[in-house]
């Protein structure tokens, strides 16, 4: 075989390869490629900003999963950027879990967005730390819960993974809140927040869905 064939054939085989290759990561939800955004659309639930959807590598929030959201300060930014979902869930008829916030949300303000606060589930802050973990596996593992919002009291890799399993499991989309200095998460997708006047600033830690080449985005929440 001449140098010619030899070659044609070669490439050939690479293009079988990267074919085969692109099947496989596209048939399985567990394989993706580090440098591709994801955006299929089973995987993910509208913000309610179109910026953000088009930031996120999902292109919305993972709807069988969740997303850990880390702030300095609480108030940064972390209640506002999900009351679009928090609006479409609940009149959904969908009930919304709160599990042990570290302040009360303001009802009056949540009912003016549109929130049905009769949809709302608050389980407070007086909750263990045992039982919170216990408390939201078993929320996100149920059928009728529309989200689940959880502040935990520790960091537990192990508590962690078995949160994502239950999102996973039942297709419930999650969001676990980290006030601090970023440290590491198994949890699939990981942002940080930055408040600045009626600005927030959304920066990517950490992401099982894909990358891109910019990795903050400055969301007017307003």
């Amino acid at each position: 075989m001449n140098d010619g064939l030899k070659n044609e054939a070669q490439d050939g085989i690479n293009n079988e390869t990267e074919i085969s290759l692109d099947g496989l990561i596209k048939s399985q939800t567990m394989l993706w490629r580090g440098n591709r955004k994801s955006h299929t659309s089973n995987q993910s639930i509208e913000t309610g900003f179109e910026e953000l959807d088009r930031f996120l590598p999902t292109g919305g929030w993972p709807s069988n999963s969740f997303t850990e959201i880390v702030v300095e300060h609480w108030g940064n930014g972390e209640f506002q950027i999900l009351i679009p979902l928090l609006v479409r869930v609940s009149q959904q008829s969908s009930p919304v879990v709160f599990i042990a916030p570290p302040h009360i949300p303001y009802a009056p303000a949540l009912e003016n967005a549109g929130v049905l606060l009769d949809k709302l589930i608050i389980i407070d802050d007086g909750i263990n730390a045992n039982d919170l973990w216990w408390t939201a596996e078993k929320v996100l593992r149920h059928p009728e819960c529309g989200m689940a919002l959880i502040w935990p009291k520790n960091q537990n890799s192990r508590h962690t993974r078995r949160l994502q399993l239950a999102a996973s499991t039942a297709k419930n989309p999650g969001f676990l809140f980290r006030c601090g200095t970023p440290i590491q998460s198994p949890a699939p997708l990981r942002i940080q927040l930055a408040r600045s006047a009626d600005c927030v600033t959304v920066h990517i830690l950490k992401s099982r869905f894909g990358w891109q080449q910019n990795h903050s985005l400055s969301l007017n929440l307003t």
